[in-house]
């Protein structure tokens, strides 16, 4: 009883926090405290107000979708809603596509003739250029004090094969622009793919992360570049779990969803054994249970790694790793460290700023490895604002 109280209080509290800091939000914007996230004039500094604002919604979003079942079913009504509204106001297109609106960062959603989800950056053809020049500037500077190793998991719309029949804005050109201006001490690679059967396997259908076996084939590419022998790994599918990801919490998609995977090797170190910073109780717990909320995240709720800084230790492993990651990272960064002694992962949505350099000293960095989404990597699109909070010395 006290618990049911307890959650019912808290249901109503964030539902009036949501809606006094919404408001609050709007006014800023038109005030140009802050700025929208997609301004065509965001230079990508950060912008420590607005970024608090924005993570705090993103936060927000996360605890409402796991916690409240009524939350969703609200949801399914309001996406309905503001995807009609989208869809008819400021989306004019001739697009052979069906337009379902956007997801809580502003991206246009879209489904293709066999039911795949599209995902397709506001943007502008000049802002992507700016802001593709400024992240190639920044990885310069940074190879200046280590080697860098990046490893991009494209999406759909970055594939090569999609230039014959995609009427969207195929991003894969930005890649090859990226990989030509950077420095030789700088490597690069994405998760391969040929088909689009192929991506398919490899990626979740409803959600914007790769499955097991994606995160496998990329976690075998990754341990190649980083000279390291990779474990062998199994996948498990937790064929009880109906996952409704992401795209299709955004989209209020409810027909469709994905059996939610993970890898496993019985002779790995867990999380828990090599963590050695302080963190909470709902740090990758590497479990979960079926939940009656319809788009509960259960990646999150499975991989959690939405803090600053987490650090590894592995008695039995060589040489110290600094990964650079999002939520792509959460999946294998643990079975990565593994086989290195150290390895501390830096989650660029959630650090403060920090002097790269001195940061690379005080840890004894041998080896450095980026891996974040391609649109993060490329433009840094969600606005993590990683030229001030890396691009110091």
């Amino acid at each position: 009883m006290k618990k049911s109280k307890f959650l019912i209080k808290s249901f109503f509290f964030i539902i009036f926090f949501v809606a006094i800091l919404y408001p609050i939000n709007f006014f800023l914007i038109n005030k140009k405290v802050i700025t929208n996230n997609f301004s065509n004039n965001y230079n990508l500094k950060n912008n420590n107000l607005e970024n608090l604002f924005y993570n705090l919604k993103n936060r927000i979003e996360v605890q409402m979708t796991n916690n409240f079942p009524l939350y969703n079913e609200l949801n399914i009504y309001y996406r309905g809603i503001k995807n009609n509204i989208n869809k008819s106001i400021y989306l004019n297109t001739n697009y052979n596509y069906n337009y379902l609106g956007t997801n809580v960062d502003e991206e246009y959603i879209f489904k293709d003739q066999n039911n795949n989800y599209i995902i397709q950056n506001q943007l502008s053809n000049t802002e992507l250029d700016n802001r593709l020049s400024n992240m190639i500037n920044l990885y310069n500077s940074l190879a200046n004090y280590q080697d860098i190793i990046i490893y991009m998991p494209d999406r759909y719309e970055y594939r090569n094969y999609l230039n014959k029949n995609i009427t969207i804005r195929n991003m894969s050109d930005y890649i090859i622009k990226f990989k030509d201006k950077l420095n030789d001490n700088i490597t690069v690679n994405n998760l391969t793919v040929k088909s689009s059967n192929d991506y398919w396997q490899l990626f979740y259908h409803t959600d914007h992360h790769w499955n097991a076996y994606g995160a496998k084939k990329a976690y075998n590419d990754i341990m190649k570049l980083l000279n390291k022998e990779p474990y062998s790994l199994d996948v498990i599918e937790l064929t009880n779990i109906e996952f409704h990801g992401s795209i299709a919490k955004s989209s209020g998609d409810i027909k469709e969803y994905d059996t939610l995977s993970y890898l496993y090797n019985k002779d790995i170190l867990l999380p828990q054994d090599m963590l050695i910073n302080s963190l909470d109780t709902n740090f990758k717990p590497l479990k979960i249970n079926k939940r009656n909320n319809l788009f509960y995240d259960y990646y999150i709720g499975f991989f959690n790694g939405m803090y600053p800084e987490v650090k590894y230790y592995n008695p039995n492993g060589q040489d110290n790793l600094l990964i650079i990651g999002d939520s792509y990272t959460w999946s294998i960064d643990y079975i990565i460290a593994n086989s290195f002694k150290n390895t501390i992962i830096l989650n660029p949505r959630y650090i403060t700023e920090i002097n790269y350099e001195e940061y690379l000293k005080e840890n004894n960095i041998d080896k450095v490895l980026i891996l974040m989404e391609t649109q993060s990597i490329l433009f840094d699109q969600y606005n993590y604002g990683l030229l001030d909070k890396l691009g110091g010395k």
